[in-house]
């Protein structure tokens, strides 16, 4: 039984463990097999082409200065990593001008982004308030009058007097809106 035990927790917390103290080395290995297979397969596929030698030639120079142009790009990206929390590493070219102008322009842009927003509240604002407005006019549209014509003798009175009716509320609902497109 003790054996199991011991025999789990190695299977389980070794690798844990390997991995939390040796992963960035394990890591930087595999990466750099990786490159250097990586390498060797481009030279390999440049030498497989059907060319002369002295465009061959060209072509692996071709390939190492693209190398040596990721190498740097790297390394950029590294030391990018490396800089101060604010996200500023103090060089030895950056001065405290550059630097305060900087700061001014990241400042002005987030000053103009406020100002954005807030505009766009504002639209949003008097949006919302014209929408109010028309859901009034609608329920009121949409309200049964309290006052009820008199009923009229035969259904060409009744049609004549809902006509009317109709029309008057279409009258009202125009005058709203003209009121409301205004203000």
């Amino acid at each position: 039984m003790f054996f199991q035990l011991a025999l789990f927790v190695t299977m389980i917390v070794g690798p844990v463990l390997l991995a939390w103290f040796k992963g960035d080395v394990l890591l930087n290995y595999l990466e750099r097999n990786r490159k250097l297979s990586l390498q060797r397969r481009r030279a390999r596929i440049t030498r497989a082409l059907p060319v002369r030698e002295e465009v061959m030639a060209i072509l692996l120079d071709v390939e190492r200065k693209r190398e040596d142009i990721e190498d740097r790009t790297a390394r950029a990206l590294g030391q990018f990593r490396q800089v101060t929390g604010d996200g500023r590493a103090l060089t030895a070219h950056a001065t405290a001008a550059v630097i305060l102008d900087e700061l001014e322009a990241v400042v002005l842009s987030r000053e103009s982004l406020f100002h954005d927003y807030l505009d766009t509240a504002c639209l949003q604002s008097d949006t919302l308030e014209a929408v109010s407005e028309e859901i009034a006019l609608l329920r009121k549209v949409a309200e049964p009058d309290m006052e009820r014509p008199t009923p009229t003798p035969g259904a060409a009175g009744q049609i004549m007097e809902t006509m009317r009716l109709v029309e008057k509320k279409r009258a009202e609902i125009d005058r709203r809106l003209d009121r409301l497109g205004r203000g």
